[in-house]
């Protein structure tokens, strides 16, 4: 063969190698910063996010508080119950996700609908706990009730925390920044807002706590299902 012949084939080879691998996405050269706030979906889980952490954080700051103050048993006494209800939010977090899965892939539901029924579902149990909680009087009725907000909310994560990859897969890490950024502003807010809430001026009434975080969770739920859709925008 001719060296002229031999280096068309070379590169005819080299070609089709070349076509056999896949290729990564093209990479966005900016990110449409207003065109993500401009869109309501990008506010649903702006916002959820806000809902989730706002919850999450004001449980995880007065809770010590709660069992001693209200239940009357302090943390030194509660072994490992005190343990119990973020060992509950640990495994429906993972679940939510199979969950989800589940229903888009085997059940054949669509994915807005999967991710709407599991935020849906899972704020509006924590609401109803949280609306009965101040009625407690014991510390094991009290846990319990704790594992099933904590429980609910981490429900609600197979709806709204996972839906950024559903409406921006090529913005998702953008979109979850602005999401997180919510959530930390969410705990700030929050914690001190409850040390407000129970302090003499304001009344000092645990029923104002959960009552609040209870309209939280409600809000979270009817933002998502008027706003969000499972469909991909960007």
């Amino acid at each position: 063969l001719s060296p002229g012949k031999g280096s068309a084939a070379d590169l005819e080879a080299q070609a089709q190698d070349d076509a056999a691998e896949p290729k990564p996405p093209p990479k966005p050269t900016s990110i449409p910063w207003g065109a993500l706030l401009a869109t309501p979906a990008i506010w649903a889980l702006i916002l959820n996010n806000f809902a989730f952490h706002y919850i999450l954080y004001v449980l995880m700051a007065w809770l010590p508080t709660y069992f001693e103050k209200a239940l009357g048993t302090p943390m030194k006494d509660m072994t490992l119950m005190n343990f119990l209800p973020f060992c509950v939010m640990f495994i429906f977090s993972n679940m939510s996700g199979i969950i989800a899965d589940r229903l888009i892939g085997t059940v054949g539901m669509r994915v807005g609908k999967a991710r709407k029924l599991l935020n849906t579902s899972g704020f509006l149990f924590a609401a109803c706990v949280l609306y009965i909680l101040p009625d407690v009087t014991n510390i094991t009725t009290g846990v319990l009730c704790i594992s099933g907000v904590l429980g609910g909310i981490a429900v609600a994560r197979g709806g709204f925390a996972l839906n950024h990859l559903d409406v921006a897969p090529t913005y998702a890490g953008s979109v979850m920044s602005m999401a997180n950024t919510a959530g930390t502003i969410a705990g700030i807010i929050g914690v001190g807002a409850t040390g407000y809430l129970l302090s003499g001026s304001a009344g000092g009434e645990w029923s104002a706590v959960f009552h609040f975080l209870a309209g939280v969770c409600t809000c979270g739920a009817i933002t998502f299902i008027a706003l969000a859709t499972g469909e991909r925008l960007f």
